[in-house]
């Protein structure tokens, strides 16, 4: 039986079918029955239902309501409230989420501060990429075109100052350069702070990274031309007077040193004049497994001219004599330059590095032996220099 009924609804009178989906069948002795009958109301609770295609328990409003004597069932809800009847995951008891400009709890408003777990935001001052850690703002949206998501920045009131930079120490979860370049997170070519024992060991340290040459992921020893320090931490040397002596007992061999930068590298360097011969330790403590080491390097001496790497010596790619002074490099492709007299131990060639193998297992020991100086001793030395050099 379907009758019409007027409901005010919300203030507005509303016209609504009542209907009754299981009604009685018809009965044809109906004449028969009492007169009572006549008083049974067909639809004792209606309730106004809309169409909720997409069962989150709020009704479309757009659609027209139909007034149900038996209570909605699936596909149907009792409120006009959803703002899109198409996804189940939008309607007044969803979270607001920050996702591109959908109101998500039906509230108007998209993206607006009642998002749950909004991401962060800091300024950038600087505009380098790296935001003020100790300012921020929790928000859908940026609050301004210059504040970004990254909040490690040590002083963003200068752009070179910044995660990655000599400057602003960044743990950036690795213990060498290579493990910085295999994480996604190199910076390019520059300072960085790497862990080489990892959590509960020493603390981290500061290192040069070369991360375009040959593949990058070096880790230098030596460090560029203006960086705060010259040599990675950890570098020990040593000499030892094999023979000889000096006019006067001066210009006995010193230990190795960091010398006065060339080609824009800082170089490590030994001599002595005289008569000495003399051999040079340089060790590198190997907490990175590192298996290749690079340099470029150049010895002068009359008679001994030999570099070793962990115990094994390491032929020179080429030996010159220039007025007596004989020489040796040891260097990749591009040497052509001739040392003058007597420099042959300070010259640093503007060529391409040698690489070499050495066990993972083991720290990095090179060892260089020269001497003596040539005759006469006032006017000749011995000694090397290495530049460039990184291991990886």
């Amino acid at each position: 039986m379907t009758a019409r009924l007027f409901l005010l609804l919300g203030g507005l009178l509303i016209a609504s079918a009542c209907v009754d989906r299981d009604p009685e069948p018809a009965d044809d002795d109906d004449a028969t029955d009492d007169d009572d009958s006549a008083d049974v109301d067909p639809c004792p609770n209606p309730e106004v239902v809309w169409p909720d295609l997409d069962d989150d328990g709020f009704g479309n409003f757009l659609e027209e309501p139909t007034t149900v004597c038996d209570g909605p069932i699936a596909g149907e809800a009792t409120n006009p409230d959803d703002c899109n009847d198409a996804d189940p995951l939008i309607h007044p008891d969803a979270d607001e989420v920050c996702d591109g400009g959908i109101d998500n709890d039906c509230d108007g408003l998209a993206d607006d501060a009642s998002a749950v777990e909004p991401p962060s935001w800091h300024p950038d001052v600087d505009s380098d990429g790296f935001g003020d850690p100790d300012r921020g703002e929790a928000a859908c949206l940026s609050p301004a075109d210059w504040w970004v998501e990254d909040a490690t920045d040590c002083d963003d009131l200068d752009v070179t100052i910044h995660p990655g930079t000599q400057h602003c120490g960044w743990d950036v979860g690795g213990g060498s350069c290579l493990d910085v370049l295999e994480a996604g997170t190199s910076l390019g070519d520059g300072m960085y702070v790497v862990d080489p024992d990892g959590d509960g060991g020493d603390e981290p340290v500061e290192t040069w990274c070369d991360m375009t040459t040959d593949g990058g992921g070096w880790t230098a020893l030596l460090h560029p031309e203006g960086t705060d320090e010259r040599l990675s931490p950890g570098i020990t040397g040593s000499v030892v007077e094999l023979s000889g002596t000096s006019p006067g007992g001066g210009c006995a061999p010193n230990p190795p040193f960091a010398g006065s930068p060339l080609f824009g590298w800082n170089r490590l360097t030994g001599g002595a004049c005289g008569t000495y011969t003399a051999e040079w330790t340089f060790t590198w403590p190997n907490r990175i497994g590192a298996t290749e080491v690079r340099f470029v390097g150049a010895m002068q001496g009359q008679t001994v001219r030999t570099l070793e790497i962990n115990g094994n010596e390491t032929a020179p790619t080429a030996e010159v004599s220039v007025d007596g002074a004989w020489c040796a490099f040891w260097n990749g492709a591009g040497a052509s330059t001739e040392p003058a007299r007597n420099d042959c131990a300070d010259t640093t060639l503007e060529v391409d590095a040698a690489v070499y193998p050495f066990s993972s297992s083991a720290d990095l020991i090179l060892t260089l032996t020269s001497g003596p100086a040539a005759s006469p001793t006032d006017a000749y030395h011995t000694g090397w220099n290495l530049h460039r050099l990184m291991v990886r």
